[in-house]
C-alpha cells in the first residue's frame, strides 16, 4: 500500500502508460503482442538477482478504479490486483494484493516468492511515485490532463506527440536580463521561470545559446536534467521523446522568438521577453 499528493486519476494512468516502462523502469523489459483500451498482452524479461526470466502477461481493467495482472513465470502463477481511491483532495491510496499459486511440492519457495515480489513492488514504486508526484504538483498550480474517456487507455498512451497537458489560464511569461558572463559562463545551463510550459532552459555550448522548453507537453515530465545530446537534443526521461531547441542565438548577438518568448542577446546579455500580446 501506498499513498501519494496526487490524483487517482494519475495512478490510473501510470499504470497503463505503456512507454515508459522502456524509459523509468530498468527491472523489466516489455514486448506488447496485442493491446486495447482496457487490456494489454506481453512478453516480459523480468530481472530477478539481476537475471532476466520470461513472464507471459495480461493486465485488463475489470473496472474503473482497479486492474488486474494474470502472469505465469517460471514455476508460479500470479493474480495481482491493484486498486486505487482518493483519500483527501489530491491524495491517493494505492493498494496492490499479490496472489501467488503453484503445484503444492513447490510450497516451500513461497516464502522466497513473497521476498521477490515485495522488492520487485518497491522498486517499481521507487519509480513510479515520482511521476505521479510530479503530476500532482502541477495539478496544485492549475494544469489540468486530457484523457480519451472516463478513464486512461493502453492504446492511446502510445502516441507521445499528442499534448495532453492543459495549462491554466492567464499564466504570466517570465522575463529575465542574463548577463552571459558571470550567469551563463561557457557549456553551463540557466533555468529561466517555473519548470512548465513557459519556463525556458537556456544552454550555453561553445559559440551558441540553446533555447529548450523546461517541460514536456505530452505528460508533464520536467526537461530541466535531461542530457543535452551532442545535437543539441533533450530527452524526455519518461517517454523518449526527442525535443530539438526551441530557438538558437549566437553569443555574438542576434535576435529569436519561441511559441510565447522574444530572445535578444547583445552585448553580452541575453533578454527574455514576452512576445507581443503575451501577458507579461
Amino acid at each position: 500500500m501506498s499513498e501519494g499528493d496526487y490524483h487517482p486519476d494519475d495512478a490510473d494512468w501510470n499504470y497503463k502508460d505503456v512507454p515508459h516502462l522502456a524509459e523509468v523502469h530498468g527491472q523489466v523489459d516489455a514486448v506488447a503482442a496485442d493491446m486495447g483500451d482496457d487490456a494489454i498482452a506481453s512478453i516480459a524479461l523480468q530481472k530477478v538477482l539481476g537475471v532476466p526470466l520470461p513472464m507471459a502477461l495480461t493486465i485488463y481493467s475489470a473496472t474503473p478504479d482497479s486492474q488486474t495482472y494474470f502472469a505465469s513465470w517460471l514455476a508460479w502463477v500470479l493474480v495481482v490486483e491493484t486498486r486505487w481511491a482518493a483519500v483527501g483532495e489530491l491524495r491517493t491510496r494505492v493498494e496492490t494484493t499479490y496472489a501467488v499459486g503453484s503445484h503444492r511440492w513447490m510450497r516451500w519457495s513461497f516464502p522466497l516468492v513473497r521476498w521477490a515480489v515485495t522488492r520487485n513492488y518497491r522498486i517499481l514504486m521507487s519509480e513510479d511515485l515520482p511521476m505521479r508526484d510530479r503530476r500532482g504538483q502541477l495539478r496544485r498550480r492549475g494544469f489540468q490532463f486530457l484523457k480519451p474517456g472516463a478513464t486512461h487507455s493502453y492504446l492511446a498512451t502510445t502516441d507521445l506527440m499528442k499534448p495532453n497537458v492543459v495549462p491554466p489560464p492567464g499564466c504570466p511569461v517570465p522575463e529575465a536580463r542574463i548577463e552571459l558572463a558571470t550567469q551563463l559562463p561557457a557549456d553551463g545551463q540557466l533555468l529561466v521561470g517555473e519548470d512548465d510550459h513557459l519556463g525556458l532552459r537556456v544552454t550555453r555550448r561553445g559559440d551558441k545559446l540553446l533555447i529548450h522548453k523546461r517541460m514536456c507537453p505530452h505528460e508533464g515530465a520536467a526537461l530541466d536534467t535531461s542530457p543535452c545530446s551532442p545535437e543539441g537534443r533533450l530527452r524526455c526521461p519518461w517517454h523518449g521523446r526527442l525535443f530539438p531547441p526551441e530557438a538558437q542565438l549566437p553569443v555574438s548577438g542576434g535576435e529569436a522568438t519561441t511559441e510565447h518568448h522574444r530572445l535578444r542577446c547583445e552585448a553580452g546579455v541575453l533578454s527574455v521577453e514576452p512576445r507581443r500580446g503575451e501577458p507579461a
